[in-house]
């Protein structure tokens, strides 16, 4: 892949390891933060860094420079649905006005499976086109103001919950008793995996489209998470199998058909854990 200039906007748990990947693979990389005690965690990566808080009530100059690349990767989802929804927007709002005054080629918009409503079947991106059809309305209104940018390549990443390295979602299951959902599809995606598609992503010159990203292989959540706790040692948790809970089975078929990828960690069963280096 040939050398290309970079703004990674949000380098947090995620964009912190991606930044560091493409930085690695010999590319100029422009990494965000909102603090400044994380300057020097984005330097001892070779990452320049810049400080941006949204929404701002100014334009400053270094806001300009960030965006002077040629692909912006924007990694800043609300913490929760309803969280300062209104705030939110307004940042989103500002950093499609960079983007339109920009010379950005390439946009990659990191979203999440939340957007779907609980189907009880397989869902695809074709099952939330509409705020009506959404499951969370701020999410997608997110997405719809990236996607109204007028760039010919726009890629709206869907991805499901994130795991991989120190972060064992077991942890937060282990020993409880009576969980609900016992024989609901987990949705989950390793971030060695989300960062591989992305890079791939990037090497592709692709029209404007939305992706699911999600391990293809579904194991129910209490096979996963009893399978989690005996593993590593946890508590076993106790699940409630007998009554039905609404759910979703991420879809990934468009994403395998688009780019041809190779999962890393096709099943969570067998994610890999362990130090993680990208700590911010």
């Amino acid at each position: 892949m040939t050398t290309k200039n970079i703004s990674v906007l949000g380098c947090g748990w995620l964009g912190l390891a991606l930044a560091s990947k493409l930085v690695e693979l010999g590319h100029q990389v422009k990494g965000s933060t909102t603090s400044h005690s994380k300057i020097d965690i984005l330097k001892k990566y070779s990452i320049k860094p810049y400080i941006i808080s949204f929404p701002f009530d100014s334009n400053p100059s270094h806001l300009v420079d960030f965006f002077r690349s040629d692909f912006l990767i924007i990694n800043i989802p609300p913490k929760s649905k309803t969280q300062i929804g209104k705030i939110y927007l307004e940042a989103i709002e500002q950093i499609v006005k960079e983007i339109e005054q920009s010379d950005i080629k390439k946009l990659i918009y990191i979203s999440s499976t939340s957007v779907y409503k609980d189907l009880d079947r397989v869902v695809v991106e074709e099952d939330c086109t509409s705020i009506q059809q959404s499951g969370n309305e701020l999410l997608f209104q997110a997405e719809e103001l990236i996607r109204n940018i007028d760039k010919q390549e726009i890629i709206i990443l869907r991805c499901a919950g994130l795991v991989g390295y120190e972060r064992m979602l077991v942890k937060f299951f282990a020993g409880k008793k009576n969980i609900e959902g016992g024989n609901s599809p987990v949705n989950l995606i390793h971030r060695d995996d989300v960062i591989s598609i992305i890079i791939k992503l990037l090497e592709h010159p692709l029209e404007n489209m939305t992706l699911n990203i999600c391990s293809p292989i579904h194991p129910s959540r209490a096979e996963f998470y009893t399978h989690e706790a005996l593993k590593y040692g946890f508590q076993e948790p106790n699940f409630n199998t007998e009554d039905h809970m609404s759910y979703k089975e991420i879809g990934v078929e468009k994403l395998l058909n688009t780019i041809g990828y190779s999962f890393i960690f096709p099943d969570p069963l067998n994610f890999a854990y362990g130090k993680d280096d990208f700590k911010i």
